[in-house]
């Protein structure tokens, strides 16, 4: 595929898999050996692990949508800048829901084998941001019962 066909490929990823919440759909994107190197270290590695990582996201936040802001491709190598933002439904990373709605920035680096993916790093992940966005919502609510 040349760039702008592997532009439109992974807006389609992102539609297919988060948007739609389809992790049957990752298999045609993802190798079997598919590396998320910024997954939890709990997390088993490969496709497996990024499915598992994914459901708890799919549970915490629910109602998450994706916007693919831009795309680079270099040969096989590809750069995203999204933009995400969901309402907090369910516990994540040890918070329970507080019905915050949140929105952060990624920036993702991927490396493909044809129409496939090997690889993403993180090159930003606002994740300490959405932290302190649930943990502050979290503890304003205790606030509120407790005063």
């Amino acid at each position: 595929m040349d760039p702008t066909q592997l532009k439109a490929w992974y807006r389609r990823y992102v539609d297919d898999v988060f948007n739609a919440r389809n992790l049957d759909a990752a298999d045609h994107y993802w190798r079997p050996t598919f590396t998320n190197h910024y997954g939890p270290p709990e997390v088993p590695p490969g496709a497996a692990g990024v499915k598992q990582t994914l459901r708890a996201w799919f549970v915490a936040f629910p109602d998450a949508h994706i916007t693919v802001e831009d795309v680079v491709v270099d040969g096989n190598q590809l750069v995203a800048r999204l933009c995400i933002e969901g309402t907090h439904a369910g516990e994540f990373l040890g918070v329970p829901a507080t019905g915050v709605f949140l929105k952060l920035r990624e920036i993702a680096w991927y490396q493909l084998d044809g129409t496939q993916m090997t690889d993403i790093w993180p090159v930003l992940w606002d994740l300490p941001n959405v932290f302190h966005q649930v943990q502050d919502a979290a503890l304003r609510a205790l606030q509120a019962h407790s005063g």
